[in-house]
């Protein structure tokens, strides 16, 4: 079984949501998604092919990452070392984050 690691991102109107899968992709994506340019397009489109087919999974999660990133919807993580005190860090590939 394919896994899905979980995905913070930031909505305008549902807030912090954590993703655990296609599914909840998807709805987050139809709901309440920022923009709908290709990112979102593709991200939608790879998701529901995941509901169907499980092995769609890993390349529907990383799709839904460049939605993401693209909508400015990563969330917030905790500070890193390394980072300045108050310097806030965004979410850009579910792996790492950056400074913003």
């Amino acid at each position: 079984m394919t896994t899905w690691k979980p995905v913070i991102v930031h909505l305008p109107m549902a807030g912090r949501q954590t993703i655990h899968g296609p599914y909840a992709a998807l709805m987050a994506l139809l709901i309440d998604w920022p923009e709908r340019r290709s990112a979102y397009h593709r991200a939608a489109e790879l998701c529901s092919a995941a509901l169907d087919n499980e092995g769609m999974c890993l390349l529907a999660r990383e799709a839904f990452l460049n939605a993401v990133i693209r909508a400015g919807a990563g969330g917030p993580v905790n500070r890193r070392v390394g980072t300045k005190k108050g310097e806030s860090m965004k979410l850009v590939s579910g792996l790492s984050a950056m400074p913003r």
